[in-house]
């Protein structure tokens, strides 16, 4: 059973061990005030771990049109995203972003205490962020493989580390 519902036709391969000890590191981390930025994956992780839940399926998402599995190369642009005013994200790349696309599931239900910072045009949740004072960002994109073709890619590497110099500035106090 996969958050109280039965594996669906489509689902891929799951691992359960790395799931939970992936899903440890990420509560540990936050424990630790630390800032966490995950990518892909790390979205559907960072939800689950703070009790949001997932799509087992992207084609489960009422409204999904959109190409999210991309046969394209990686640095190429799969879709627009849009991107929620007043959010971290929105810092860093204003109200519009291209993105690559490389995923069968996303979250469904954000976990509480997050917001959504950025959306497909199908409505598939491309983004969420913490909203207390943490740094906890995570997208469902690729950005690390488009920082060539796409330079605005590498300002969220930019912004994870400097909230990365700031906690470990904070620590030594």
């Amino acid at each position: 059973m996969l958050y109280g519902e039965e594996p669906f036709d489509t689902l891929e391969f799951i691992d359960p061990d790395r799931d939970n000890h992936e899903i440890e590191l990420v509560t540990i981390s936050h424990d630790l005030k630390k800032p966490i930025f995950g990518i892909c994956r790390g979205i559907q992780l960072i939800n689950v771990a703070f009790g949001g839940t997932l799509y087992q399926d992207v084609s489960q998402s009422p409204g999904s049109y959109i190409k999210h599995m991309q046969k394209s190369k990686r640095e190429v642009a799969g879709h627009t995203v849009e991107i929620a005013k007043d959010s971290k994200l929105y810092e860093v790349f204003g109200e519009f972003v291209v993105a690559n696309s490389f995923h069968h599931q996303s979250v469904k239900e954000v976990a509480t205490g997050f917001i959504v910072n950025a959306l497909s045009k199908d409505g598939i949740i491309e983004g969420i962020e913490k909203v207390d004072a943490s740094f906890v960002l995570a997208v469902q994109w690729h950005p690390e493989h488009m920082i060539v073709r796409y330079p605005v890619m590498l300002n969220l590497f930019k912004r994870f580390v400097h909230e990365a110099a700031k906690f470990q500035q904070q620590s030594m106090l």
